[in-house]
This record gives structure tokens, sequence and C-alpha cells, in this order.
């Protein structure tokens, strides 16, 4: 006959218990009936059974040791300002531009869905994506928007300050499961030819003593927008089909559109260019097998 279920969860909390509860024993009565207890019956034959040890002092400070680590971590992202007042990096928006992204995604912790996210106009998928033509205004709109980080209206000459938060996700059993870098950066940008601009960043970091520049580069006319971000200052030659984009949104406040990569990993980026108050923001969403692998952004004011 199949042992009970109240006797397994009985006998699976009996086993649970510290050594201060005793010997527990186990008798059968004179229907058949295992009984468990912690002294033997005076009529009925016993034996005693084996507890497992308790965990060693090591473990329990080990397991205490993880348990602190991860109220830290859920402490800091709830307090990291991930989603601020002033709208700044993907918060939403309260009323976007006509035919644009309705909503730039709350969610960008690590590992989340790439077709999620984006008003789901964005598949995970190898193919390459075609390029998205440009109507005349959608061209305007987007150089009206590279001429004010030029400098056009400001009188600065295209030179920003400001700050670098990278994420960067390391698996979901790591604790914690994301590193987060933090640089001090600054920008430089211009136009380097007819429909090509280029913003210089150099980042300074604040954690780790690590000093780098990246190159961003957009090329923009009839058949579409053509990106590219580079180590190198050499202009890169934008005319090939791998610098290709899909445009979510083009107009003079928020520019937005992705790249896939094909191969035996998929790879999309996703970068959101938007002007805020007298401020720009840059964010980088790189997405490895349909998930969030890395996030950078940037936060520039003149």
């Amino acid at each position: 006959m199949p042992t009970p279920f109240p006797i397994i969860l009985f006998l699976a909390t009996l086993f649970a218990l510290p050594p201060a509860v005793g010997q527990i024993y186990k008798w059968v009565d004179s229907d058949g009936i295992v009984h468990y207890g912690d002294c033997p019956p005076p009529e009925c034959a016993s034996q005693e059974v084996e507890l497992a040890p308790p965990p060693s002092a090591e473990s329990v400070r080990e397991a205490e040791s993880r348990m602190r680590s991860i109220r830290d971590y859920e402490r800091k992202i709830g307090g990291s300002g991930e989603s601020t007042s002033s709208g700044k990096g993907v918060s939403q928006t309260a009323s976007p531009p006509a035919g644009g992204i309705a909503s730039l995604p709350s969610d960008r912790r690590c590992f989340s869905s790439l077709e999620t996210a984006w008003d789901h106009r964005i598949r995970d998928s190898r193919e390459p994506v075609p390029s998205t033509p440009l109507e005349a205004e959608q061209i305007e709109a987007v150089k009206t928007l590279l001429e004010e980080i030029a400098g056009g209206s400001r009188g600065n000459l295209g030179r920003y300050r400001g700050r670098l938060v990278e994420t960067e996700c390391l698996t979901p059993n790591s604790v914690p499961p994301s590193r987060v870098d933090h640089y001090d950066a600054s920008w430089d940008g211009d136009w380097r030819s007819e429909g090509v601009f280029r913003i210089e960043t150099e980042q300074e970091g604040r954690d780790r003593k690590v000093h780098y520049k990246r190159f961003f580069w957009f090329s923009i006319g009839p058949r579409g927008l053509r990106f590219t971000a580079t180590r190198s200052s050499h202009v890169p030659n934008l005319d090939r089909g791998l610098f290709d984009t899909a445009v979510l949104q083009a107009d003079d406040e928020r520019l937005v559109f992705y790249q896939r990569r094909g191969g035996r990993v998929r790879r999309a980026t996703v970068v959101v260019l938007e002007e805020q108050d007298q401020s720009f923001t840059l964010d980088e969403y790189l997405y490895v097998q349909g998930e969030l692998a890395r996030h950078r952004s940037w936060e520039m004011e003149k």
C-alpha cells in the first residue's frame, strides 16, 4: 500500500528538525501502521532512525553571505534611478510623435526579451534588416536633430560633457546577474561630409581605471539611414549594406533605429538618440539570441 502523503510530510518535517529533539524512533502497531516518535512505546518493538547531520557553521556563513549579496543588489537596483522623473533614458513618453514608438521599453533588465519590447516591432531573426527609405521631411528632421548636437543653435561647437552608465549582463545565476560601470564622458559632434555625421565619445572610468574612445557614424539620405560604431576615427565605408538600419522613428527630437546580424549567433542592436531639455541622451541596446545582453546609456549636456 502506498505511504499516505501526511506521513511523508511528517517524516520530512521530523528529518528537518535539529538534533535538540533527541532520538527519533519508528515502530509498527498491530494494524501495520508505521509510527514515528521521540521515544519507543513500552510494548512495541522499535528501531532507532539516524538523522542527517546539521549544516556546518561554514555552510551557514556562506548561505548568509549569499543572502546579504542578494539583498544589497536588490537595494542597489531599487534606488539606482533606472526610471527618472525627467524622462531620460528609456522611461515612458507621455505624448510621442505620431507614427513613432509609443513607448520605449520600461523593462531594461538583463535578459529581457527583444520581441516583447519596442511595441513588438522588432523580430528576433538572423535575417539582416532591409534599409528603410526616408521621406524628405524625415531626412530634414534627422539632420536638424544632428545639427543640434553639432551646436548649430547652441554656440558650443558640438562639445558636451556628461556620464555613461554601462550595464554588462553576466549570467542569470550570477549574484548579481550584471555588472554596472560608471564613466565620465564627453562628446564632440560634427559633420564630416555632406550627409555624414560623426559623434566622437570619450569615456573615463569612475569605478575602474578604463579610458577609451568610440565613434558613432551616421549617413543620411533617401536610401535610408546607415550607422556604425567604431574605435577608429577614420571614416568607414558607409555604402555597405552591412550598415543598413530599420528606422522606427525619425523626427527632430528622437531617432530610433535597429540593426541585425546573422550567423550562428543572432544579434540585434537598437539605438535611441533623443533631445531633452537642452541635453541629449543616447541609449544603445545589444540583444544576443533575443535577450538583452548589454545596455549603454549616455546623458550629455553642453
